[in-house]
């Protein structure tokens, strides 16, 4: 994002000093709605302080629901609302009920479907205009839900971790892979690796050479990375399937 924009500019203005102002405004434009989602995904991962995975994942999800849809549609245009949240758990297997019905509920918003009224047509429903894919209201729920699956995902590593109370306890390498292994049983040493070198700043470094930091450091990266849980932390996990 930072090279894009950088570029972007240098191409755009040959001028050092209306660059300069350019990028000054937009980050203060930016900084003045940190209440949209929108515009805070973009300033923090612009300013480095978000990790632009977190936008990639997003837009993944998003089009890993759409593409569902309508291959349970048989690439037709409608789906009942009943058949919308059978494939929704289906792609978001570690959604609760609460999670699907609230996206249910922003599917009837969007589309300003009738109360007597169940029919979902998925053209309206992903309709774009030229702001992208994370104006929709649906794509709000989504990323909302995200958020806050990440926040108690992470909450959960840290009280393994040792609590809030331990924010200056230093965490070492070792510490975070137990607190992952406990926490989501089904991560992989992949997705593992990628978690704890963002967690400890470190893409290089042996990881049993990476020095440990204090957990509220960790905690702070956490919750800058793309960070998501990856299966139930008890049994009973759900399969995903695909319905046809």
């Amino acid at each position: 994002m930072q090279d894009y924009v950088t570029q972007y500019f240098e191409e755009r203005y040959a001028a050092a000093g209306v660059r300069a102002e350019w990028a000054y405004n937009v980050c203060a434009g930016a900084r003045r709605a940190l209440d949209e989602p929108q515009l805070r995904l973009f300033c923090g991962t612009l300013l480095a302080a978000l990790s632009e995975d977190v936008y990639w994942a997003h837009r993944e999800a998003y089009h890993a629901l759409k593409a569902d849809l309508y291959r349970h549609a048989r690439d037709g245009e409608t789906i009942t609302l009943e058949e919308f949240e059978k494939v929704a758990k289906s792609t978001f297997p570690l959604k609760s009920e609460v999670d699907i019905k609230n996206l249910s509920d922003v599917v009837r918003k969007q589309l300003k479907m009738k109360i007597n009224h169940n029919v979902v047509n998925l053209d309206n429903l992903f309709l774009e205009n030229e702001e992208g894919f994370d104006r929709l209201d649906i794509a709000r729920e989504l990323f909302r839900q995200r958020q806050l699956a990440q926040d108690k995902y992470i909450r959960e590593i840290v009280a393994e971790l040792g609590g809030r109370r331990a924010s200056n306890k230093c965490i070492s390498v070792d510490n975070l892979k137990r607190a992952f292994a406990i926490v989501d049983p089904a991560i992989d040493h992949i997705r593992m690796e990628r978690n704890i070198r963002w967690a400890f700043s470190d893409q290089t470094s042996e990881l049993n050479s990476i020095s440990p930091i204090p957990l509220r450091t960790l905690v702070a990266r956490l919750a800058a990375g793309n960070i998501e849980r990856v299966g139930p932390r008890y049994k009973g996990m759900h399969r995903r399937t695909f319905y046809k």
